[in-house]
């Protein structure tokens, strides 16, 4: 082996040696290299991501997943990472994120109808930290609101583990008739066709690049890797996305599939090894940005805007004339053929002749699982807050703090409304965004995580993770239909780091078939982290609900003079309440341990809201989650600028509430407000449902709960001020 290419060890080396029984010569190592690395392999994660299939999904093995919506839909979504790219250059390495996610979903042939976003950043004490959240907000909201499709929902979170990165994590959501869909399987006999902008420089080894730990300092390398950074032109996509619908439309493509991650290479690799042919690439046919370009740089160029689709011969002259007329830049540049060789041509000369399936699929690796130390270390030690009780300064603490506070700084830049079919766009006090499909099909979307829970319990965080985004379209509404994923490692050679992801992953898996929420798709991505410092491991998820008729959408805002319930039981002693968002912002700390999901429960509740909401007997819910009851209370009052009077500890004593006002319970619950509360009441009693009345809203000057009050002004300042 001539060269150690970023991720190619000389062990796979040699193993790839062994399995072709010959050397590779130097561009064969280079594209090994990129078809190895984590990014476009799995080759760490895979074996595991197995237990995440599902019968229920649709085309589970394409760019995304879908679930069938109404009579006539699939929808398809999926959640994708961009965090190197934006840790080294954040304004391109967002933009280009959102471009990548979008191909995925266009390559199906999806009208894409929306677009979220899930991103984490150091603390703004820090300069970079700052730079890198301006940069990367702008990127998002630039490209998205320049292609035309809305931005409708996400997620922020600022925490010390990622301090000078970044990480950014995109969401797509399409529609598709059944009988339209286009796969990305090949077959022989068909014409290679590359669309779309010009092939550049920019993007090379960008696979590899996303597939090694960065350093803090930008050294001679990092601002080479700039160059492995894409750089996006949202113009030419709007002008891809209209000439690939008519393109689509006239039934002139057998498949297809997006220049992604090793552009070319795994584009082309990916469709004849899903079809189980070969193909002949002649990369000095593509068209080009730059008169100098070398082959290897053609076949790995991760220039964006660019789609490869196989075409029949009898089709190709109307694809040459769709393309010139929406100014789309086109090749046709080879061909696939019966025999399974993936020939690589330059010039006439042969650079490359390689079976596809080692291509694509060379190593699968089995990880070391062992429960880290930290971890029982943590699980051990009980969370006591300090009794010097000022529970005023304490809250506006919680609700000023940037996890939690008020993001409409973030979500105003971007477009929400475009298209105009956003029922519920982002807001101060969301959670849950909505579009309408049709009539009879309104859809639901949320976007969660939970670092610090999932730093602290892999598999119950990630439940709880998951549960969060359950409970929060069960108040809207919406029953939710499935949930796409993206999960954040550091470096997955690392023992902990190998255990928190396959516990993680376990957690998902287990918990989506108790919940009946199959996961439809997902991205990994490894190796985040600065100088050894390890992120958090961040499991991002984006779950999808259904509705059939926008009036029965829940609101989440409470009314003046309205019945506050609880349903659900109060935190007691015997319930664990590790990880809370209160423990990490009162005492910077992240200890204790996490109870297990009652799976059962979560459906009982989910039932009894949607009889509630049929019976038109509910106003409002706001569920309980991030910061416990007094957040959650906190937000249904926001909106319309209530004050209340009631009881919110029932367990603790005074100088103790903090874990009752706090507390993140595993088990469900919700606020509920009412007028019918005698009718409420009876129902939950009949049933013998867990509850307590909590109150009564109203408009004065003052939140008061067990004899102590507050001025309201005092929070709602807190919470809005940025």
């Amino acid at each position: 082996m001539k060269k150690n290419i970023y991720t190619l060890t000389k062990k796979e080396y040699k193993t790839i040696v062994k399995r072709l029984g010959r050397e590779l010569n130097d561009f064969e190592i280079l594209i090994f290299a990129s078809m190895t690395s984590e990014h476009c392999s799995y080759k760490h994660s895979k074996r595991y991501l197995k237990k995440l299939k599902n019968k229920n999904v649709i085309m589970q093995d394409q760019n995304a997943g879908a679930v069938k919506f109404g009579n006539n839909n699939y929808i398809f979504f999926k959640l994708e990472s961009h965090n190197h790219p934006s840790a080294v250059s954040p304004y391109e390495g967002a933009a280009t994120g959102i471009g990548g996610i979008v191909r995925d979903i266009l390559t199906l042939n999806c009208k894409c109808l929306l677009l979220g976003n899930s991103i984490k950043f150091g603390n703004f004490d820090n300069k970079k930290n700052e730079n890198l959240f301006n940069e990367v907000v702008r990127g998002i909201s630039t490209y998205g609101n320049s292609i035309g499709i809305p931005t409708v929902c996400g997620e922020t979170q600022f925490l010390d583990c990622y301090n000078n990165y970044a990480i950014v994590n995109v969401l797509a959501l399409g529609v598709v008739n059944p009988n339209d869909v286009i796969l990305s399987n090949a077959k022989p006999g068909l014409k290679v066709v590359i669309l779309g902008s010009t092939t550049g420089s920019d993007g090379v080894n960008g696979a590899t690049f996303a597939s090694k730990s960065l350093n803090d300092d930008i050294n001679d390398e990092q601002k080479n890797d700039k160059l492995s950074v894409q750089i996006s032109d949202p113009f030419m996509k709007r002008k891809l996305i209209m000439g690939l619908k008519e393109i689509f439309d006239k039934k002139l493509v057998y498949a297809s599939q997006d220049c992604g991650a090793a552009g070319i290479l795994s584009s082309t690799s990916e469709l004849v090894s899903k079809g189980h042919c070969g193909v002949n690439l002649y990369l000095d046919k593509v068209h080009l940005r730059q008169d100098e370009l070398s082959p290897q740089e053609i076949i790995l160029s991760e220039s964006q805007e660019r789609m490869v689709i196989l075409v029949e011969d009898y089709n190709i002259n109307q694809v040459l004339s769709i393309a010139k007329k929406h100014e789309i830049g086109v090749s046709i540049f080879g061909e696939t053929i019966k025999d399974k060789k993936y020939n690589v041509y330059f010039n006439n000369e042969l650079l490359a002749s390689l079976p596809p399936n080692i291509l694509t699929n060379a190593f699968e690796y089995r990880l070391k699982v062992k429960k880290p130390k930290y971890i029982k270390i943590l699980e051990k030690i009980k969370f006591e807050h300090n009794n010097n009780l000022d529970l005023e300064y304490d809250i506006c603490k919680i609700l000023s703090h940037p996890n939690f506070k008020n993001k409409s700084h973030i979500f105003e830049q971007f477009d929400s409304t475009v298209g105009n079919k956003t029922i519920i766009g982002p807001s101060m006090c969301g959670g849950v965004s909505s579009i309408y499909i049709d009539k009879d099909n309104i859809l639901g979307v949320s976007i969660d995580s939970n670092p610090q829970k999932v730093y602290l319990s892999p598999k119950n965080g990630v439940e709880l993770s998951f549960i969060e985004s359950y409970r929060k379209l069960v108040a809207r509404g919406f029953n939710p239909v499935g949930v796409t994923n993206c999960l954040n490692f550091a470096n997955i050679e690392n023992e902990d780091i190998s255990y928190q992801f396959v516990k993680s992953v376990e957690g998902l898996a287990n918990i989506s078939k108790k919940m009946n929420v199959p996961v439809v798709s997902g991205n990994v991505s490894m190796y985040n982290e600065t100088n050894n410092k390890s992120i958090f491991p961040t499991v991002v998820l984006a779950m999808v609900g259904h509705l059939d008729n926008y009036k029965s959408i829940i609101n989440n805002s409470f009314s003046e003079k309205e019945t506050i319930f609880l349903l659900g039981k109060p935190i007691d002693e015997k319930m664990n309440i590790g990880g809370s968002f209160y423990q990490y912002v009162l005492q910077d700390k992240v200890v204790g341990k996490i109870d297990n999901i009652n799976y059962k429960e979560e459906v009982l509740y989910r039932d009894i809201i949607f009889d509630l909401n049929k019976k038109n007997i509910i106003n409002a819910i706001s569920p309980i989650h991030t910061g416990g009851l007094f957040a959650a209370l906190f937000k249904g009052l926001f909106k319309n600028k209530l004050g209340f009077k009631g009881t919110l500890i029932f367990n603790f004593p005074q100088n103790d509430c903090y874990k009752e006002l706090f507390g993140e319970a595993s088990n469900p619950r919700y606020l509920i407000s009412t007028t019918k509360q005698n009718e409420l009441k009876e129902i939950f009693d009949k049933n013998s449902i867990d509850y307590k009345i909590l109150g009564v809203t109203n408009v004065n000057g003052t939140i008061s709960f067990n004899e102590m009050t507050f001025d309201k002004n005092s929070f709602y300042k807190a919470f809005r001020d940025t």
